[in-house]
């Protein structure tokens, strides 16, 4: 049997509201708290929901392998139609966006009619998370498939059923790195024929240049659901991490 693989990451839990918090704090809901005004990102012509925001600062003192800046914010946009990820035609329906910090944070004013969700506090604590099994973590290690079976005993305990950020995800259906690796890079080249199950050995390797950036649950408090009790987890190359292409960022929709 090969090593195991592991990856710590910030696992993060609803926490009551406070209305007396400092604005620009990270939350679910209400609307972003930035220092510069933002464009609303739209699709189809109706203004997406937002989702969350992370305040930058607030992460810098966990040590995960996610080079994120060290200030300013993370603001997560999803269309009301809920798009998968799992085709070309669905890009676009999610949208990542990096505010820069600045002296003075105001609350940006959302789009008229749109709904907001009720605003939930965060709250951040260090994770130890495992990688799937079946995931490109492991194609090339030629396992058996009762090997993986018992990979994935070992490893269920550190199954992370909390939003969180870096790290492996808690995957419900199948493994989404060689996935968002053939949605973007082929779409890029003009392949519009959707989600290709066929993959060369390059790509593998490519696959796990991937990071999550936000695995997102299903949350009561803040009104969210994502299919059936799913979570949406939002994806970057480590490439494009760095040089801060938040646009480039791939989403996949998973629910039970």
């Amino acid at each position: 049997m090969p090593s195991l693989v592991f990856e710590d990451a910030i696992r993060v839990v609803a926490a009551p509201s406070d209305t007396t918090r400092r604005i620009g704090v990270s939350h679910l809901g209400g609307c972003p708290e930035v220092a510069h005004s933002i464009e609303w990102p739209h699709r189809n012509g109706s203004p997406m929901l937002f989702l969350a925001q992370l305040d930058l600062v607030e992460l810098a003192r966990f040590s995960i392998k996610l080079e994120l800046p060290s200030s300013g914010w993370l603001l997560f946009f999803y269309s009301a139609e809920q798009p998968w990820g799992t085709t070309h035609e669905d890009a676009g329906g999610w949208s990542v966006l990096y505010a820069v910090p600045g002296d003075r944070v105001v609350r940006s004013a959302p789009p008229q009619n749109l709904k907001l969700f009720p605003e939930v506090g965060l709250q951040f604590e260090s994770c130890r998370t495992a990688a799937d099994p079946w995931s490109c973590w492991y194609d090339r290690s030629n396992l058996t498939v009762e090997e993986r079976f018992e990979i994935n005993e070992i490893t269920e305990a550190y199954v992370n059923e909390n939003s969180q950020i870096g790290g492996h995800p808690s995957v419900i259906q199948e493994p989404m790195e060689v996935g968002c690796e053939l949605l973007l890079s082929r779409s890029l080249m003009g392949d519009a024929d959707g989600f290709v199950t066929s993959h060369t050995k390059q790509e593998d390797a490519k696959a796990q240049e991937w990071r999550l950036l936000l695995q997102l649950e299903s949350c009561d408090e803040a009104d969210m659901m994502w299919g059936d009790n799913g979570k949406l987890y939002f994806w970057i190359r480590r490439e494009d991490l760095v040089s801060r292409r938040f646009d480039r960022v791939w989403m996949m929709k998973q629910c039970y």
